[in-house]
C-alpha cells in the first residue's frame, strides 16, 4: 500500500527503515523519503512506526559474541 504519494513510498518500505533503525517520523523521512514533503502522510507514518517498534520489541535478544578464538602463531 502507498503510504506517502508525494514520493511513492510504500508500507514495506517504511517498515523496511524501521527495522533498519528509524526511530522517528523524521528518521524514516531521511531514510525512505516518507513524509519529507507535503507531511500529510505522517500520521500513516507514525502508525506504521509504532506498530513495528512493539514487534522490534517483542523480538528475543540473541547474542552473537562467542568465547574469544586464540590464533596460535604460525
Amino acid at each position: 500500500m502507498i503510504v506517502c504519494h508525494c514520493n511513492r513510498v510504500n508500507d514495506r518500505t517504511v517498515r523496511a527503515s524501521v527495522w533498519a533503525g528509524a526511530c522517528t517520523a523524521e528518521d524514516v523521512a531521511e531514510c525512505c523519503g516518507a513524509g519529507a514533503s507535503c507531511g500529510g502522510c505522517v500520521p500513516a507514518v507514525e502508525e506504521i512506526l509504532h506498530e513495528e517498534r512493539l514487534q522490534v520489541r517483542r523480538l528475543p535478544v540473541v547474542s552473537y559474541v562467542s568465547e574469544p578464538t586464540v590464533l596460535a602463531a604460525g
